[in-house]
């Protein structure tokens, strides 16, 4: 809490594209380099600990995944929502909205109809009354296109 956000507020902005996110990441990404030039910089000196995390860092794969289209659709959709009624972030329909979509985008397999359904349904009680507001038909269209 040292933004004083609560962790899941916290968390639903940096998966929205936006300031907060490219800040966040930017944050992230500069300490993780502060980190490894210590790392680099104290092994050079001899310390076999140092030698030791360099090595497993040099081996460790560098990328992370990142959001497909229909999780990325879901989460700012999903935000949306939770401006216009903030109760619902703590609802468990918003992480169950998220999986489904990273299943879809995922590839979802044999299940991928099946996927769909529950995530527009998902959506739809998430949505104000229940039911689908009016700018979801764009969103529900974008989950009905063939990937």
């Amino acid at each position: 809490m040292i933004l004083g956000l609560p962790p899941d507020i916290f968390e639903r902005l940096i998966t929205i594209d936006g300031p907060v996110r490219s800040k966040w990441h930017a944050g992230r990404l500069r300490a993780s380099a502060d980190v490894r030039d210590s790392i680099l910089t104290m092994a050079k000196h001899g310390s076999s600990p140092a030698q030791r995390d360099f090595l497993a860092l040099a081996m460790s794969p560098t990328t992370t995944p990142t959001d497909g289209p229909i999780t990325t659709a879901t989460i700012a959709h999903v935000a949306k929502v939770i401006e216009t009624d903030p109760t619902l972030a703590s609802s468990p329909l918003v992480p169950l909205a998220e999986r489904l979509a990273r299943q879809l985008d995922e590839g979802g397999g044999s299940q991928t109809a099946n996927l769909a359904r529950e995530l527009r349904r998902t959506l739809d009680e998430l949505s104000p009354g229940g039911g689908a507001a009016d700018d979801d038909d764009e969103f529900g269209a974008d989950l009905s296109t063939a990937v």
